[in-house]
């Protein structure tokens, strides 16, 4: 949970930048959204009790990380 804060710090007091669009931060956030896509379809996957939720939540953080990949499409 404290990841973020730290690669924020790191992004602000180590590299001197204003956390542009290619920055660590950006990498983070887009690497645990893709990671929370992955875990909640991989919850739809083993859990039909589940499953319909669970591909809710990963298609909205899978709509997010598109959004945040823009740059790239």
């Amino acid at each position: 949970m404290s990841l973020p804060i730290w690669v924020i710090r790191f992004d602000v007091l180590v590299l001197k930048n204003n956390i542009p669009e290619q920055s660590a931060t950006e990498y983070i956030e887009q690497l645990l959204l893709l990671g929370t896509a992955l875990c909640y379809a991989y919850i739809g996957w083993v859990s039909s009790y589940r499953r319909r939720v669970a591909v809710l939540v990963s298609a909205f953080f899978s709509c997010m990380l598109i959004r945040e990949l823009d740059s790239f499409f």
